[in-house]
């Protein structure tokens, strides 16, 4: 993304959350809040990622609003992963994937152990890394998702190797 293109990006989201906390519109002052932490995240700049993911967590946690907060917690375990804070990424994607369990969402919460999965295996924690990625397969195997279930052996595989 070219500068000028990122400069309008953040101008517009903001001008959206603007317009959302105008009209106390907390879920949509959330969503803008994910949408300017992803423009930020496109640019490499992780690091200030982080506030408006944290801002979308704590708004989507006080209207119960438990998808966006699964969401923003999925959001900031991808930027804790990403530096390399694999205790933060391991207690955000275990908490989004216990929120997706939670509201019936079994595909989210596959993709989320899948995820959690990684986090522990690049933390040195092979046993829990095997955990949650036998959970992942089960979660995948129940729901029918051929592909799923396949890359989940391909991969458990491989981390029984290492």
């Amino acid at each position: 993304m070219d500068g000028v293109v990122y400069q309008e990006a953040v101008a517009l989201t903001l001008s959206q959350r603007n317009i959302h906390l105008e009209n106390v519109d907390k879920l949509g002052e959330a969503e803008a809040l994910r949408g300017l932490a992803d423009v930020l995240w496109l640019q490499d700049e992780g690091s200030q990622a982080v506030t408006p993911f944290s801002k979308a967590l704590q708004i989507s946690t006080e209207i119960g609003n438990k998808k966006g907060k699964a969401h923003a917690l999925l959001d900031l375990a991808q930027v804790h992963r990403h530096q390399r804070d694999y205790g933060q990424a391991i207690a955000s994607f275990s908490e989004a994937a216990s929120i997706r369990k939670e509201i019936g969402d079994s595909r989210g919460a596959a993709s989320a152990l899948w995820s959690l999965e990684e986090a522990h295996r690049l933390q040195g924690e092979y046993n829990q890394a095997l955990e949650s990625h036998s959970e992942a397969l089960q979660v995948r195997t129940d729901i029918g998702d051929g592909k799923g279930t396949a890359d989940s052996w391909s991969v458990l595989a491989n981390v029984r190797r290492d």
